[in-house]
């Protein structure tokens, strides 16, 4: 039997999604909204519901082609974040992360940290490094710094898994 993990870096900007199934990419997504300088909570609700409907919609389609997922593994939140909206990109984690575990999806939870040192060989990594490193691993699907997130947090499940 095949093992299927999905990797999700998720943001209300571009949510980067990558699928793998045994050590190998199988497809990627990536899922894009803008909002507004000086948006407030009630700006924010529709984007999060809208944003959620769309990820959980290709999560759905991509689990049907490949049967089952083993293990979805999301970028976890950056606690120290100041910047890029921590508060509502916390609405959008939790309405994903509930749509795999009612699915019962093994979920685990990777910090920015350890995905950077995994793809790119260091922690520190900036996204220019992480994104070059996806690409010379994992080739042409990797176009921008969402989806080498992705890529990267569907391997690691996959390394987990073999």
């Amino acid at each position: 039997m095949s093992i299927v993990t999905v990797g999700l870096d998720l943001s209300l900007a571009s949510t980067g999604l990558a699928v793998a199934v045994d050590g190998r990419l199988e497809a990627v997504g990536n899922i894009t909204s803008k909002g507004k300088k000086g948006d407030k909570h009630a700006e924010y609700m529709p984007r999060i519901i809208d944003m959620a409907e769309r990820i959980n919609d290709w999560l759905a389609h991509m689990a049907a082609g490949c049967g089952h997922y083993d293990m979805g593994v999301i970028e976890a939140p950056s606690f120290n974040s100041r910047f890029g909206n921590p508060h509502e990109r916390a609405g959008l984690w939790w309405k994903v992360y509930e749509h795999l575990w009612t699915a019962e999806v093994p979920i685990e939870t990777i910090s920015p940290a350890t995905r950077a040192k995994f793809i790119a060989g260091s922690g520190r990594a900036n996204k220019e490094e992480v994104l070059l490193a996806a690409q010379e691993r994992w080739g042409e699907l990797v176009i921008n710094h969402d989806i080498a997130d992705g890529v990267g947090l569907a391997m690691w499940g996959q390394e987990r898994l073999a």
